[in-house]
């Protein structure tokens, strides 16, 4: 499982895939669950937010950065197995990363009340949508992962397992 999910180069099968992706699913709820409860104790315990939070809010994010790698290894190998380019996986990452500057820029805005209009002002809403682009990426991947053929295939046909790979003539019917 540890050359699976940790080096990006290789390529596996549907089934190896579907192994790793099951394995990474329970390890992102796992996180949620641990900030769920770091967000509970911050909300119990006002002393805990100067002593503990910050100190979960790093773990939760380490462990965020290592999941989000995790997922880049097995994507990677996935798509290279079907021979498909890894451009809709650089773009997922892409959007996770203005997603993420955007909530940053976002909230110092909240905070500090820099702009009342412009981009700043709109970063919200901007980081909802890269996010969400984020997220369809990553469902488009999944699917690609999960129901694409186990061969190499065109690019274009990565979800239609009944076809043949590329170069393959079919006989023709004699009449």
């Amino acid at each position: 499982m540890r050359e699976l999910l940790t080096v990006p180069e290789g390529t596996i099968s549907r089934a190896e895939f579907r192994r790793g992706a099951v394995f990474l699913i329970l390890l992102c709820a796992g996180l949620v669950l641990l900030s769920w409860a770091a967000a509970q104790v911050n909300r119990s315990m006002a002393w805990m937010t100067v002593a503990v939070v910050p100190f979960m809010g790093l773990l939760v994010f380490s462990a965020a950065c290592s999941i989000v790698y995790f997922w880049y290894c097995l994507f990677a190998k996935r798509l290279r197995a079907m021979s498909q380019q890894l451009h809709l996986l650089h773009a997922m990452l892409g959007a996770l990363v203005l997603g993420g500057a955007a909530l940053l820029a976002d909230y110092q805005n909240r905070t500090l009340s820099l702009a009342n209009d412009g981009l700043l002002a709109q970063a919200g809403n901007l980081a909802v949508l890269a996010i969400f682009a984020g997220g369809l990426f990553f469902l488009i991947l999944l699917g690609m992962g999960w129901f694409g053929p186990d061969h190499r295939v065109p690019p274009g046909n990565c979800l239609a397992p009944g076809q043949k790979p590329a170069g393959t003539k079919t006989p023709d019917k004699q009449s």
